[in-house]
């Protein structure tokens, strides 16, 4: 007597809805992740007046003008490192 083979369709879908029947594993407490902070001052650099050879009274004027503002500018990024560094100094633990 010749037995029937069984539908190859019917048992994948059976297969694929076992592991439906079953329960979830429970979930694993994950502890928070702490942020990660980066606190990075600007690198010191050297403040570079600007060239000059005058010759007369008057561009002798404009190369101090110059060197004036290239000095100001310069304090204020010294002033803005030395804040930086500051502020970091006293966030640390």
């Amino acid at each position: 007597m010749k037995t029937k083979t069984p539908n190859a369709g019917a048992i994948l879908v059976c297969l694929t809805l076992l592991p439906a029947c079953s329960t979830p594993p429970a979930p694993q407490a994950i502890p928070p992740a702490r942020p990660i902070l980066l606190q990075a001052c600007a690198p010191v650099t050297a403040c570079q007046p600007p060239a000059g050879s005058p010759r007369t009274n008057r561009q002798l004027a404009q190369t101090l003008q110059a060197a004036r503002a290239a000095l100001e500018i310069c304090a204020a990024q010294v002033e803005a490192i030395a804040a930086c560094q500051q502020r970091a100094a006293s966030q640390r633990p």
